[in-house]
């Protein structure tokens, strides 16, 4: 271990952090140094916090040691050292939804940075607290700004260095407004720029579980459960705590919508985590027909949305709520759900998940007998997925999309993309109702299956969320998974 003198290290660790270098000589010393000594220093606690949040993803050991430097810097005066720690301030607010004091922290400093990769990294910050907000546009905007601020840089490892970064993570503020396929594009960018050199491979994990991510949107499964595998055994090689468990949960998600809900379930008790989803075990309880545990998660869901985690989360929740009511024979309740999340959706910009509400409006529609609201719902979820290049959803019900994809055919319906979503995603092993007979058979079926369905008694009451104490529903954890 090299040693460092009292008047070294301080500028031995501004060096590395303003040039995102990581020396191993450096690290072994800040390792080896007291906690009190460590945060007295504030570069040297910037630089530790920096390396624990970026490299290895261990949020909680990081925040405090920024907090620190952020307070020393402010005590001392020092405008430059409290930019550059309020460039990784503002991302320790997103991961415990601090979003408001993030934005109120930073917006004050944008106009002071006047390097280009700083501000960046600012613009960057605030990227993450707009869309923890739910406001998306202004996220995407806050993005393209950084990406710009970075086209005036001048040092070319920094410019790539903040590139990579951006790129990854524009991907899912694409994907949050609807454009696809240019999430793809953003992640396999920054990808392409991570594996480039040598000395940007500690960017590799999180570039792939962003592709990962991006491919399992847009309904490539087999390509992003290909990567999310890489992104997970990156991560076990960096150590990088929490983007593991995000890694398998995302791999249990793919293997949800691939229908193994037995593997995606063990994945999801590996991880011990739903990945950054908000709905926690909702989905796959329904998906398991566990429904009473179900309605139970999306009214947890739903209650925590109305406390104040933003609009997109309240849509979120009575999204899931609606599916459960459709599969519990309630169309028209969920039909009313799928109303309201679709209006908030479309108020705040996120096509994606739109899309989503417009398809499952119509499977609550078909079941009701409503050819019109079907024809509506289903033609602009297929017009938007044939854009996009999209074969999936939000919440992929094959047992509700399939009979739609029917309907779409037999009556005329943006048929090339319907019968693209059947041919890969149900006729390798589709439901028992595909398999046989002709399609105008078995939508007729399945119309007349669901119309029987919402006849039937409701389910026993559910255990109410009033009586649950609010210490019990303050995580993604809503229920244990048994």
């Amino acid at each position: 271990m090299s040693d460092y003198d009292p008047a070294e290290l301080p500028l031995a660790a501004r060096d590395a952090l303003q040039h995102r270098r990581y020396p191993p000589s450096l690290l072994n010393h800040l390792d080896a140094l007291e906690p009190a000594a460590l945060r007295a220093e504030p570069w040297a606690a910037l630089l530790q916090g920096r390396r624990l949040c970026r490299l290895h993803s261990k949020f909680a050991e990081a925040t405090p040691l920024i907090d620190a430097a952020v307070a020393e810097f402010q005590a001392r005066g020092d405008h430059e050292g409290e930019l550059w720690a309020m460039a990784e301030w503002i991302v320790m607010r997103y991961h415990p939804d601090e979003f408001d004091r993030g934005l109120e922290g930073i917006l004050p400093l944008l106009d002071s940075a006047t390097q280009p990769y700083l501000r960046a990294e600012l613009h960057f910050g605030v990227f993450l607290c707009l869309v923890g907000q739910s406001r998306i546009q202004e996220a995407v905007v806050a993005s393209e700004t950084a990406l710009a601020a970075l086209d005036q840089e001048t040092d070319p490892w920094l410019q790539r260095l903040g590139r990579i970064q951006m790129l990854r993570n524009i991907a899912a503020g694409y994907h949050y407004t609807g454009e696809m396929q240019r999430s793809v594009d953003a992640a396999l960018q920054a990808a392409s720029l991570a594996q480039a050199h040598d000395d940007t491979a500690y960017t590799r994990p999180w570039c792939f579980y962003e592709l990962g991510l991006a491919f399992w949107r847009q309904g490539r499964l087999d390509a992003a459960a290909d990567v999310l595998d890489t992104s997970r055994r990156l991560a076990e090689t960096w150590d990088h705590r929490e983007l593991w468990r995000w890694a398998v949960a995302a791999q249990g998600h793919v293997l949800r919508d691939q229908d193994r809900l037995d593997a995606a379930l063990a994945a999801y008790q590996l991880a011990g985590c739903w990945a950054e989803d908000p709905e926690g075990p909702a989905f796959i309880q329904l998906r398991q027909g566990r429904l009473a545990e179900a309605r139970w998660s999306c009214e947890v869901c739903l209650a925590l949305a109305k406390e104040g985690r933003g609009r997109m989360r309240v849509a979120e929740a009575q999204l899931l709520l609606a599916l459960v009511e459709l599969a519990s024979g309630k169309p028209g309740e969920a039909l009313a759900l799928l109303e309201r999340a679709d209006a908030l959706y479309a108020a705040s910009g996120f096509e994606y998940h739109a899309a989503t509400a417009q398809l499952y409006r119509a499977a609550a529609a078909l079941a009701l007998g409503q050819s019109s609201i079907v024809a509506d719902g289903v033609g602009r979820y297929l017009r938007f997925a044939a854009r996009e290049n999209v074969l999936t959803c939000a919440w992929w019900t094959p047992e509700l999309i399939g009979p739609l994809l029917l309907y779409a055919l037999q009556h005329g319906i943006e048929t090339a993309w319907a019968q693209h979503l059947l041919e890969h995603r149900f006729s390798a092993a589709g439901p028992s109702w595909y398999a046989s007979g002709s399609p105008h058979q078995n939508a007729e079926l399945e119309i007349a299956r669901r119309v029987q369905l919402s006849l039937l008694p409701e389910l026993p009451p559910s255990c109410p969320t009033s009586i649950l104490p609010r210490a019990c529903c303050r995580r993604l954890r809503l229920a244990v998974i048994s």
